[in-house]
């Protein structure tokens, strides 16, 4: 079994700059994460050898856990961070690297990251308006696109 250890755990004293999935989604073998600040990411399952070798039914077995920090997947005994998707951290596959071509030197690559700074900040609001998390007032928000 994998271990997760929350990166917001890790030397953080709070919750900022830690990465947060409020909702997963899939497009074919495309995992898609809208997170609670606003931002949207998607990766490859393929990129993660577990994921890779995983059925239709088995990807979409997932659990957001650790407070959105971390996806689950129980079936195959898989977790992987959030922050480390948006920072493009992949593991490497057996007889090749997972990074493909990314920034030279840096062993990663880059992924589809949507930064929208103001929907962010109109989450935080109506969540603070509301008494909701921000991860409820994006599921809201999600639910209606």
């Amino acid at each position: 079994m994998n271990i997760v250890t929350p990166c917001c755990k890790l030397g953080s004293t709070g919750t900022e700059g830690c990465a947060r999935a409020a909702r997963v989604g899939f497009a074919g073998r495309v995992i898609r994460l809208a997170l609670d600040d606003g931002r949207r990411i998607s990766f490859s399952a393929d990129r993660f050898p577990r994921l890779k070798a995983a059925t239709a039914r088995q990807l979409r077995n997932v659990q957001i856990e650790v407070e959105g920090e971390a996806l689950r997947w129980e079936e195959l005994d898989e977790d992987i961070l959030v922050q480390d998707l948006v920072e493009g951290r992949f593991p490497k596959l057996r007889g090749r690297s997972a990074q493909g071509p990314g920034k030279p030197g840096t062993g990663r690559q880059p992924i589809f990251l949507e930064v929208k700074p103001l929907v962010a900040e109109r989450l935080r609001s109506k969540a603070k308006a509301t008494g909701r998390t921000m991860s409820e007032v994006a599921d809201e928000a999600l639910a209606s696109v």
